[in-house]
């Protein structure tokens, strides 16, 4: 969803993954979503935490998609997950990296399914 407030511009989505805690399953999330050099740790988390950081990797992709036309993949978004904390944006591509510090990124899960939602502001040029 896009909304425009002004000279502020707000996107918003939300993406749900469902919760696979097949090996399988979990090498192929894994694969499609997290860099192995960047993100070892990932690789030992719990499915619902992978399930949850791949949400909201999609939803960051998404929000990007939607509000500049640009296709990312979610492995080249770089989240930090720290305990009991939303997770948050360690690195996305060069080319917006200078939005990092706009979105504002949170996840949640249930027994069967992960939730990620991402949230980006972009203040206009005014600075209002």
């Amino acid at each position: 969803m896009n909304k425009s407030s002004g000279d502020r511009f707000i996107t918003t989505s939300v993406v749900s993954v469902k919760i696979n805690k097949s090996p399988k399953a979990l090498e192929l999330l894994r694969n499609a979503c997290f860099s192995s050099e960047k993100e070892k740790p990932v690789f030992h988390y719990p499915a619902q935490r992978i399930a949850g950081l791949a949400a909201c990797k999609k939803a960051i992709a998404k929000v990007i998609r939607e509000m500049f036309g640009a296709t990312i993949r979610a492995k080249s978004i770089v989240l930090t997950h720290r305990t009991a904390a939303s997770p948050k944006i360690a690195s996305l591509p060069k080319e917006f990296a200078p939005l990092e510090k706009d979105f504002c990124i949170s996840l949640s899960h249930t027994k069967t399914h992960a939730f990620g939602c991402a949230v980006l502001t972009i203040q206009g040029d005014d600075g209002e």
